[in-house]
């Protein structure tokens, strides 16, 4: 039985420094996805002139090539020593490569290039490099620090960093944005300097704390098939897991719908940027808050919050109807919760991953963090394929401006984020690893390392 005992030590100034360093790899790695998450169906079927069921179709099968990706690099990174460590050679080597095929995905348009197979070769070759970069950033958060509340915070400024990427990609779509839809000159411009930021960052984040990139000398990695079976059996990790792929799949679709939204149904496709700039205001305003209630109740409690708080936002737009300063006051309440929503899970996963190895004796970090994120890209692929499906069923490849288009938008745009959080705040009423047990989890790990030492 698990007793009480003292925390860990918490960090250094130094050390907490250098989390903020490693935290910013969220800005390289958000500063790609992001614009992807608003723009890339709108760009597919816009401007490249896809069918929305195809462009749909192509997302949900890169999404799928970059889910498959995760566990492969999981499994080879349990087993790499080398000298830039378990993951410092995937985020040397993908990072540059993701940058440069975000600014060539992005510069297809102004290419004149919207041959479907080219296009889907553009899609693979980004989602592929970038689940090399994606997966062990996310990793080391486990690697960072072990103390459950400093989890919290690292995570928080994960997502601060997360944030003004984001907010950089809402300012962003002002200056893209023209009468009918987006600039393709100013598009590939964007993607040549966003994917050169982003290279650069994510190599300093993982420099910033590269001494931490090894494993426990005296931890032993489970093998993958031992690894996945004791996940799925610890039920902490499947609600943690469960409330993110819900979360991935539903809540983005605001954002998704927002450029045909503002394009189709109110007739200014310029308004989606300052709606996303207030939601990212609406996440820096509500990170402190997030933050600071981490530090004081459960995780899971502050996670419950944040997801009603969004389910709050969406209802109100869904009662109000998608007027522009609805609009507006969703995104901003919706950006408060999100700040939670989209943080405070990671340094849940990490914790379980803590007491899977108290368990079992053998510890599955990269394969805890692999096995999320594969399931919420699955998620989120499922999400966009069903988006382009449902434009293409409403008629939107013929009359984008038609009823039908316009209705089915109108409810995406609002309802199933709702459902979504909803659903997220009960998955999460039974999950049990507090930051007392999890304290008592380091302690007992701490032990048994220092005898086997």
């Amino acid at each position: 039985m698990l007793k009480p005992g003292p925390t860990p030590a918490e960090p250094t100034r130094l050390g907490g420094l250098r989390y903020g360093v490693y935290a910013s790899g969220n800005f390289g790695k958000n500063l790609l996805w992001g614009a992807l998450e608003v723009a890339l169906l709108f760009i597919l079927t816009d401007l490249l002139g896809l069918s929305p069921a195809l462009a749909g179709g192509m997302v949900l099968a890169s999404l799928l090539l970059d889910a498959v990706l995760d566990p492969l690099i999981a499994r080879q990174s349990d087993r790499s020593r080398g000298r830039l460590g378990r993951y410092g050679a995937y985020i040397v080597l993908g990072a540059p490569a993701a940058g440069l095929s975000f600014a060539l995905l992005l510069a297809l348009p102004q290419l004149g290039i919207s041959h479907p197979a080219v296009v889907m070769a553009a899609l693979m070759l980004f989602r592929a490099s970038y689940a090399l970069v994606d997966l062990p950033h996310n990793a080391l958060l486990a690697r960072v620090t072990s103390h459950s509340r400093v989890r919290a915070r690292v995570a928080g400024a994960r997502f601060f960093f997360s944030s003004l990427a984001s907010l950089t990609v809402a300012l962003s779509i002002a200056p893209l944005a023209r009468q009918g839809g987006l600039s393709a000159p100013l598009l590939a411009l964007y993607g040549g300097l966003a994917g050169t930021a982003s290279a650069g960052v994510l190599i300093l984040a993982w420099a910033a704390v590269r001494r931490r990139d090894q494993p426990p000398p005296a931890a032993r990695m489970l093998s993958f098939t031992r690894g996945l079976g004791a996940l799925l059996r610890h039920p902490p990790y499947l609600l943690a897991v469960g409330a993110g792929v819900v979360a991935v799949a539903a809540l983005p679709l605001f954002g998704k719908t927002l450029l045909y939204l503002t394009t189709h149904v109110l007739g200014d496709p310029a308004l989606a940027s300052p709606v996303l700039a207030v939601g990212v205001a609406g996440q820096f305003a509500g990170l402190p808050l997030w933050t600071w209630l981490s530090g004081r109740w459960e995780k899971a409690r502050v996670l419950q919050a944040a997801h009603l708080t969004c389910a709050g936002a969406f209802a109100a737009l869904l009662l109000l109807g998608p007027a522009p300063q609805h609009l507006v006051l969703a995104a901003f309440l919706a950006g408060i919760g999100a700040s939670g929503v989209y943080s405070i899970v990671w340094g849940m996963v990490a914790d379980c991953a803590d007491d899977v190895e108290r368990r079992t004796g053998e510890r599955p970090e990269a394969l805890a963090f692999a096995l999320a994120i594969l399931l919420q890209k699955v998620a989120i692929a499922l999400a966009a394929a069903g988006l382009g499906l449902l434009l293409q069923m409403a008629g939107y490849a013929d009359a984008p401006s038609g009823a039908a288009a316009r209705t089915a938008i109108v409810a995406t745009n609002a309802a199933a984020p709702l459902i979504g959080a909803l659903a997220c705040a009960a998955l999460l009423s039974g999950y049990g690893l507090t930051h007392a047990r999890h304290a008592v989890v380091i302690r007992s790990l701490a032990r048994r390392r220092a005898r086997t030492s």
